[in-house]
């Protein structure tokens, strides 16, 4: 089940909101990293209290199913119980 919502912006660029799991500042850093690592991805903001990641991409780079598969290879993708360790940091 993807969480995500796409939407478009400038000629091929968008952004989506994707549903990610994290608890620490270590956790941000590490989601917002993986994110930008991408080619075509723009930028990659982290809300720790809402554990959504907005990314923003060009389209004609990469898909936003790029992004996610990203996500889930480096075991930050959702859903995971809300007390799983995402990284060493985490209580």
């Amino acid at each position: 089940d993807v969480n995500s919502e796409v939407k478009p912006t400038a000629m091929g660029n968008q952004t989506a909101e994707i549903k990610v799991s994290g608890n620490c500042k270590m956790c941000k850093a590490r989601i917002e990293k993986t994110a930008k690592s991408l080619p075509g991805v723009s930028s990659a903001v982290w809300n720790v209290d809402t554990k959504i990641l907005k990314v923003g991409f060009d389209n004609s780079k990469v898909k936003i199913n790029a992004v996610i598969s990203e996500m889930k290879s480096d075991h930050l993708y959702l859903p995971k119980p809300l007390n799983d360790k995402v990284c060493t940091y985490c209580n």
